[in-house]
């Protein structure tokens, strides 16, 4: 049986214990009822080639779920999601989003320049990871990053290092 998000169906094949006395399981399963997964219908509106509705599904969402619900982790996940299955325009879309969404937090920079540098445009990926870096100092995966484009930027342009 096929259930929509949001809804709930009882069968006679249902156990009369769903969730036993255990509250933190019942109240899980409430409240994925009333809040469905954000990622897997944003997920499914970029399968469907509806990537236009994301960002104003994804707002709609913030505005109506709890916050832990649409935070930016869930954003970075789904964007993660799709660079691995090397759907980079799609990857760029959710992290851009991310970004605008979530400006103050260092992660979706490190992730939109990932995404960057995945699409090729390694200016745009320096410019993120400078961010992330400013954002958060400890993020010793953007200064890894950093040394490595800008390095390849500077030999794209035919700078040789000195000290070579």
């Amino acid at each position: 049986m096929s259930v929509p998000d949001g809804h709930f169906a009882a069968t006679t094949s249902s156990p009369p214990k769903i969730h036993g006395n255990d509250q933190d399981l019942v109240l899980w399963a409430i409240r994925r009822l009333v809040y469905p997964d954000i990622t897997m219908r944003l997920r499914r509106m970029i399968d469907n080639g509806r990537s236009d509705s994301v960002p104003a599904e994804f707002r709609r969402s913030r505005a109506t779920y709890p916050v832990s619900s649409v935070s930016d982790e869930a954003l970075n996940q789904l964007g993660y999601e799709l660079l691995y299955l090397e759907r980079v325009e799609d990857a760029l879309l959710v992290f851009k989003l991310n970004v605008e969404e979530f400006p103050d937090a260092w992660n979706p920079h490190d992730s939109l320049g990932e995404a960057h540098a995945a699409h090729g445009d390694i200016e745009s990926a320096i410019h993120n990871y400078r961010r992330s870096l400013d954002l958060n100092p400890q993020n010793t995966n953007a200064v890894v990053r950093l040394t490595e484009l800008e390095g390849r930027l500077a030999k794209s342009k035919g700078f040789r290092n000195p000290a070579a």
